[in-house]
């Protein structure tokens, strides 16, 4: 702590930024070896992503910085290099037994998809029984529709409230419904694009 009040404001500077280097070596080795999950928690835990910015020299917060700021965030990136270094150790000598975590990834993966098996089971179960409902009310019956016009399908839409204004503008000129204000625009969208 004496050494950083000591220091000029440039030198904090380059100790900052030399300090975030190496905790970037320290994610391209997590990376590399397959310890990125791992690693992440601490890196998340710190302020090391709030001032990724501040490995270039040139950028605009270095201006605003004061030389308390720089000691602070010296002292929050060398207790994080000091615990990365830690966790590397302990990684190489293996003290985190991957086998054991692969093997309950993939035990929860098997178990995700088979619950996902199920639950797709069931709904066409589900879909099945509205279809033989609905066909003996007569409420779903192929080839339902205007058969001038084309298949129909449903389709969902998302424009912006601008655009739906006009949208109801035309329907309230005309005094035509959406489907139809909307399958005018879509034709001729497409016999403009062909154009």
């Amino acid at each position: 702590m004496n050494d950083l009040e000591k220091m000029e404001k440039e030198e904090l500077k380059s100790l900052l930024i030399n300090h975030l280097d190496k905790i970037g070596t320290f994610i391209k080795w997590s990376m590399d070896n397959g310890a990125s999950l791992l690693m992440g928690d601490l890196i998340s835990g710190s302020s090391y992503i709030k001032n990724l910015d501040l490995i270039d020299p040139y950028d605009y917060k270095h201006k605003n910085m004061e030389k308390k700021h720089y000691s602070h965030e010296i002292q929050e990136c060398e207790e994080l290099i000091n615990k990365l270094k830690d966790f590397k150790d302990k990684y190489e000598k293996g003290h985190f037994n991957q086998s054991k975590k692969s093997n309950l990834n993939q035990t929860n993966r098997e178990n995700e998809n088979n619950n996902s098996d199920q639950k797709y089971e069931d709904n066409t179960l589900e879909k099945e029984k509205s279809n033989q409902i609905q066909s003996k009310r007569g409420g779903k019956r192929e080839g339902a529709g205007r058969k001038g016009f084309g298949i129909t399908k449903k389709v969902s839409v998302t424009l912006p409230p601008e655009l739906w204004r006009e949208i109801e503008e035309l329907c309230e000129k005309g005094n035509l419904n959406q489907s139809k204000v909307l399958r005018e625009l879509i034709q001729k969208g497409l016999l403009n694009d062909r154009d």
